[in-house]
Formats: C-alpha cells, structure tokens, sequence
C-alpha cells in the first residue's frame, strides 16, 4: 500500500486545461545532482514550495514506481540568441518564453491522450540548468508534470503518485485521472454540472474535452445535445451511439459566463452510478497500476 503523504493545501489551482507554471526565483541551486542532462521519463519528489523556488533543481530522480510529484516528459535544448548568453539569463528572459518552451503538444504525446481525452487535471513546470552547468555550456531544459486533481477542490497541491504518467490516458488506470461528475437533471434543464470526481470514483457523465461558451445557437437542450454528439462519438471513436449510452450536455455557470460542458454517460445512469472510463484503451493495465498517494506540499509544483 502507499505511504499517505500528510496534505498541506496552500493557495487556489487556475481554472485551465494547462497551468504552465515557470519557477522565477534567481537563487543559486543548493548541492545536488547535476542539472546539465535532464532525461525524459524520470520521476522527483518535490515535497516544498522552497524545492521547488528555483530556475533549477538538482533533486535526484527516484523509480517512478515509488513516490513522486513530478515526472520528465519533454527535454529540449533552449533555443534562440538567450541560449548564446554566457551567463544564465534572468528571471524575466526565462519568465517571456514559458508559454512556447512545454507546449508544442509533447505532454498530451507522453500521456497518450487524444483530442478527445480531458488532461485538465494536470499542470506542468519548467527547470534549467544550474548557473555552474550553464557557465559550462549545458542549454538543455526539462519539462515536468504533476497531478492537481479533478475533484473541484481547488487545490493547488499536486498528488504523490506511485507509478509513471508515460501513456497513462491509453490504460485502465487512467479512469483515476479523468475528470467525471456527479451531475443533477432538473426539469427543463439538459444537466447542471455538480461535484467533479475522478471517473474511478462513481459518476453520472465523463467529460469528453469539448466546451463551448453558451449563446442563442445552444438554447435548447436539444440543441446542445445535437452540438455534443460529434465529440461524444469521436472520444468514443464509433460512428454511432452504442446501446446503453447517452449524450450528457451539461451546463457550468462561473462568474456569470455559462459554458456547455459535453459528456458522455449510460443511459439509466441515476439508478447506478458508473466507475471506470468509457474511452477505448489502447494499452493493458499497468502493473502495478498509478496509485494517488495523497496530496504533498502547498502549490507548487
């Protein structure tokens, strides 16, 4: 069983699919591993705020079969005339060129995720090399990934995983990760978005990565079912609803603004909740399967 990790929650999670998160602080790195090779696939625990308030990190890796909160999914080299500086560059040369560095679609490759398959549950940070490594010519940068969770706490604590991220929306597994919900019907309404859970936790619908800003096209439920289908059938990868499954458009109000939420769910489903994903998988159960091990830290990464 994994050791639980006591849950310190500090701050609030940006509602985004992605928070691309750039640690700024220009302090030196304490004594570590060294920071000029970063490879793809290795796991850290990082317990701390203060582990993690730095350009750099020189933690060790650990097996990401043990405990972990962040795992290596992109390494590149940094581009452009700030990688020809002698000296590191500073916190806002890096801070300028944080949205470009991780997202050229890497991370949902390394998940294994398709179009259809919400990743919002995630957040990702970037690290460079030490200002020793970086003297000597490393130019090399990591992209990391950690899990905030989908449960609607707001959180910005990420999870302590046991288990690798690597494919993870193509196994069964992956039901742990998705974002579902607990969703009313009230009458003359086509579902109010409730409680967000896991899709390993019971659930009404599981969201199929489509939303849409709500105007006078999505008036009528059955008009947001219709705008719903194509996306339910592309996440379910068949050209017509199965037996026994439905269109779930559910309606989420924040700050005034109301967005259509398409999802996915059984028919029958307020006599029985459903536990598990309902996406094609594409790859056998992990063994051992990812396991959640509690919540480490207050926020990031």
């Amino acid at each position: 069983m994994p050791r639980k990790v006591k849950r310190h929650v500090l701050g609030s999670a940006s509602a985004a699919f992605f928070a691309v998160l750039l640690l700024t602080s220009c302090a030196a790195p304490e004594a570590g591993v060294g920071t000029a090779n970063p490879a793809l696939g290795q796991c850290r625990l990082l317990q701390s705020p203060d582990e993690a308030d730095a350009v750099s990190d020189p933690s060790p890796p650990v097996a990401c079969t043990t405990e972990h909160t962040v795992e290596t999914y992109r390494v590149a080299q940094l581009p452009g005339p700030v990688a020809q500086q002698s000296v590191r560059p500073n916190q806002q040369q890096l801070r300028v060129r944080q949205s470009s560095l991780c997202a050229d679609g890497s991370l949902r490759a390394y998940l294994a995720a398709r179009p259809r398959d919400s990743v919002n549950g995630f957040a990702t940070v970037s690290f460079f090399p030490s200002p020793q490594d970086w003297s000597q010519g490393a130019r090399a940068y990591r992209c990391d990934i950690s899990y905030r969770g989908v449960d609607g706490t707001g959180s910005d604590a990420p999870y302590a995983l046991d288990g690798s991220l690597q494919g993870i929306m193509g196994r069964p597994d992956s039901a742990k990760l998705r974002l579902c919900y607990l969703a009313s019907e009230e009458p003359g309404k086509a579902g109010v978005t409730g409680r967000h859970a896991p899709c390993s936790e019971p659930h009404l619908a599981e969201d199929v990565n489509a939303w849409f800003t709500m105007d006078r096209t999505l008036a009528e439920p059955e008009l947001r079912t219709a705008k719903c289908l194509p996306y339910v059938l592309e996440f379910l990868e068949v050209k017509a609803l199965p037996q026994g499954v439905r269109v779930v458009p559910l309606l989420s109000t924040d700050n005034g603004a109301s967005t259509l939420r398409c999802a996915v769910g059984r028919t029958g489903e307020g006599a029985a909740l459903s536990v598990g994903t309902l996406a094609p998988l594409n790859a056998k159960a992990a063994e051992p399967p990812l396991e959640l091990a509690g919540r480490v830290g207050g926020g990031q990464p």
